[in-house]
C-alpha cells in the first residue's frame, strides 16, 4: 500500500511538470526552420528587343546597335546641328540611349569624315554583348564606346608596320571591323589589316605585323602573332572579302603554339616565314605570308636547316 502511494505520488508530479514545463510547440520550431531557409531569387533574362528609336535622321544602311546585356542602344544620325548647305545632312552624330525607358545617355558630334558627305557607320561587329563596346568607323578612324563605364574611348587610328600609298582617294578607307577574342581587328582599303589590343579598355595598343609581304603597291598581306599564354602564340592572318564585305581573323594554328621568335627583319618581309617551335626537336613551322596560310612540311624536309624549307616552299608554292 505504501509502495502504492508512492507511484501516485510521483505520478502526480510528472503530470503537474507537464503543465508547468510544457514541450516545444510547433509555434516554437517554427523561427529555426524560417531561418535555414534560403530564398532564391531568378534574375531576369535580357530582352531580346526594345521600342526605342534615335531622334535625328538615319541612314537606311546604318543600323543602331543595341548592347542588350547594357540596355545600351548606339546610333549614327544626322541633324540641324551637322546639315552642310553644300552637301546636305551630316551623318556624324553618335547619340546613346537607355533603352530600359529611352532617355538619351550622350549626344557625340564626331569631326567631319574627311567630308561631310561621308558617313560614320556604327561597325557591324558580333563582340558587343561580350566586350559591351560598340565600335564607330569614319574613314580613317575608329571610336569606341563603353557600354559598362558609360565613356567613349578616345579617337584611334589604323597604325601599320610600313607607309602606305595608295591608288585613289578611297584608299585607307576602314571597311570593316570584327572582334577575334581580346583584339580588334580591322581591314583599311589598299592598306591591309590592322590589328588592336583590347586588352586595356582605357586605350587600346595597335599590334604590328610579325611578318608583312608587299606583292603590289597596293596589296598588303599580314600575319600577326598574339600572344595566348606564357610562351605560346596564335598567328592570325586576316583576310577580307570585298564582294561578301566579309573580314576573317584567319588563325593558322589549331592550338597555340610554343614559339621561337626571334628571326632577322628581312626575314619576316618575305612571302615565306620560317619559325621554330620551342622543343627539343627545334620542330620548323612555316607559313606562306602571301596566301596567308600554314604550309605543311614533309617529315624529311621539316629537319633540315631553315634555308634549304625556303628552298622547298619556293619550289613547292
Amino acid at each position: 500500500m505504501q509502495m502504492l502511494r508512492y507511484l501516485c505520488a510521483a505520478a502526480a508530479l510528472l503530470a503537474a511538470g507537464s503543465c508547468t514545463n510544457p514541450a516545444p510547440s510547433a509555434a516554437k520550431t517554427e523561427p529555426d526552420q524560417t531561418t535555414a531557409t534560403t530564398t532564391t531569387e531568378t534574375q531576369p533574362a535580357p530582352r531580346t528587343s526594345h521600342n526605342c528609336a534615335p531622334a535625328g535622321k538615319m541612314l537606311d544602311e546604318n543600323a543602331a546597335v543595341w548592347i542588350r546585356s547594357r540596355e545600351v542602344l548606339v546610333a549614327i544620325t544626322a541633324d540641324s546641328s551637322t546639315y552642310d548647305p553644300d552637301y546636305g545632312d551630316s551623318y556624324r552624330v553618335a547619340e546613346v540611349y537607355d533603352t530600359r525607358d529611352c532617355s538619351l545617355i550622350e549626344r557625340k558630334v564626331l569631326p567631319v569624315n574627311v567630308s561631310p558627305d561621308f558617313p560614320y557607320y556604327v561597325a557591324e561587329i558580333s563582340y558587343n554583348n561580350v566586350h559591351q563596346m560598340a565600335a564607330i568607323r569614319g574613314f580613317r578612324s575608329i571610336y569606341l564606346y563603353d557600354a559598362e563605364n558609360k565613356r567613349w574611348l578616345p579617337e584611334f587610328k589604323p597604325k601599320y608596320i610600313s607607309a602606305r600609298s595608295g591608288g585613289d582617294a578611297q584608299s585607307g578607307m576602314i571597311q570593316r571591323l570584327e572582334v577575334w577574342e581580346d583584339y580588334l581587328i580591322g581591314y583599311a582599303q589598299d592598306y591591309g589589316a590592322f590589328v588592336f589590343d583590347l586588352g586595356n579598355k582605357n586605350q587600346p595598343a595597335p599590334v604590328m605585323p610579325f611578318a608583312e609581304f608587299k606583292s603590289s603597291p597596293v596589296d598588303y598581306q599580314s600575319v600577326f602573332m598574339l600572344p595566348v599564354e606564357e610562351g605560346k602564340y596564335q598567328a592570325i592572318a586576316p583576310g577580307y572579302d570585298a564582294e561578301k564585305g566579309t573580314l576573317n581573323a584567319n588563325p593558322l594554328f589549331n592550338a597555340p603554339m610554343p614559339l621561337k621568335l626571334e628571326v632577322q627583319k628581312s626575314a619576316a618581309n618575305n612571302r615565306f616565314l620560317v619559325l621554330r617551335q620551342n622543343d627539343a626537336a627545334n620542330t620548323a613551322v612555316a607559313i606562306d605570308v602571301s596566301k596567308r596560310r600554314l604550309v605543311n612540311l614533309p617529315q624529311d624536309i621539316a629537319t633540315k636547316p631553315t634555308q634549304d624549307i625556303l628552298a622547298w616552299m619556293r619550289n613547292n608554292s
